[in-house]
């Protein structure tokens, strides 16, 4: 006996929510392995070398998960370790890391990890290995890291440097910023749960419903532009980071091919599948975005946030427009398009 299409389509949809809501939720490798570019409300500000050297700048990127320091100068900068250990020697003419360091272990992740393993040594002789051969690098530092409101809005943060032999310091302020009220994202909610609900009531859903999928993937590739934009990651590193993206991209196309080929009620597993894709990936992935006031995207707040808005609502609509049309006849649903 065949298994019935609705059971089907919910297994897809639960199956989906479970896989993608577990990686979402996974606690990353390292600090660009693969995980969306989160949202905050803190900024450091008045970023600088507390005695500037001719040549040498520094920076914080990233959405300030990042330091970047770049060496044009015919100097070396010698980046120290959390306990005055060598970490990263950078030149002119290339970047290494002390292999040794405890740094080098500690800032491979964003969380400080509880133990180190005794090879990273600060008593041992630095093992320097290339990491770059460009007078820039930047790197994940704890230093740099606030805690809560109360205790470091305000508070400068500092991380020791030798040019030279000459001691000086990488030096930032943190700043809180409240977030504004998310009125983009309630405008795309409103929008996109409007032109579902009328999919769901009108004569001719399916037409209504390519449209909303156009309209969504098309605000997924707007979006993704807009934080490949604002990172200065590499480029493989950036496909990681952006891996959701270009899953709702690639979700919202695939169930507008779909629709129109079949109509909804033939493709509603796969419309459901797609539905719940971009509702994880779109919305769910980029909840913090509605929250905070800093985000990770060259788009204006209210744009960024409507879009975020678009995805949950028009996502949701989506499923309901699914299980509506596993729920009708096939008959009734040409008769609709018709």
């Amino acid at each position: 006996m065949p298994i019935p299409r609705h059971r089907i389509a919910a297994a897809i949809s639960v199956l989906t929510i479970v896989g993608f809501t577990t990686l979402s939720s996974a606690e990353p490798a390292s600090a660009h392995a693969g995980v969306e570019q989160l949202a905050t409300n803190w900024r450091s500000n008045n970023v600088r070398l507390s005695d500037p050297y001719p040549g040498v700048s520094v920076a914080v990127i990233e959405m300030g998960d990042q330091i970047e320091l770049r060496n044009q100068s015919e100097r070396t900068v010698v980046v120290l370790g959390y306990s005055g250990e060598p970490y990263l020697r950078i030149t002119s003419g290339g970047v290494q890391v002390n292999s040794k360091s405890p740094a080098a272990f500690i800032n491979r992740t964003e969380n400080a990890p509880s133990s180190i393993p005794q090879r990273f040594d600060v008593r041992a002789v630095p093992r320097w290995v290339m990491a770059s051969k460009q007078g820039r690098f930047s790197w994940h530092d704890h230093r740099a890291h606030h805690g809560t409101r109360a205790a470091s809005d305000g508070r400068q943060w500092h991380i020791p440097l030798l040019i030279e032999q000459r001691k000086v310091e990488i030096v930032g302020q943190f700043q809180y910023a409240n977030p504004a009220p998310p009125f983009g994202a309630m405008v795309g909610l409103a929008f996109a749960g409007a032109l579902a609900g009328f999919a769901i009531i009108a004569a001719r859903r399916n037409t209504v419903a390519i449209a909303l999928l156009t309209i969504l993937t098309a605000s997924a590739v707007i979006q993704l532009i807009a934080q490949w934009s604002i990172s200065s990651l590499r480029f493989a590193d950036r496909l990681g980071v952006f891996a959701y993206g270009t899953t709702t991209i690639f979700a919202a196309a695939v169930a507008a091919l779909v629709v129109r080929a079949r109509g909804a009620e033939r493709s509603a597993p796969t419309l459901l599948f797609c539905a719940v894709a971009v509702l994880v990936c779109g919305g769910f992935a980029k909840l913090d975005w509605l929250t905070h006031s800093r985000l990770p995207t060259t788009l204006p707040y209210p744009i960024a946030q409507a879009i975020v808005g678009l995805f949950i609502a028009g996502a949701l609509g989506l499923m309901a427009i699914a299980a509506f049309a596993i729920a009708r006849p096939q008959a009734d649903d040409e008769r609709f398009d018709r």
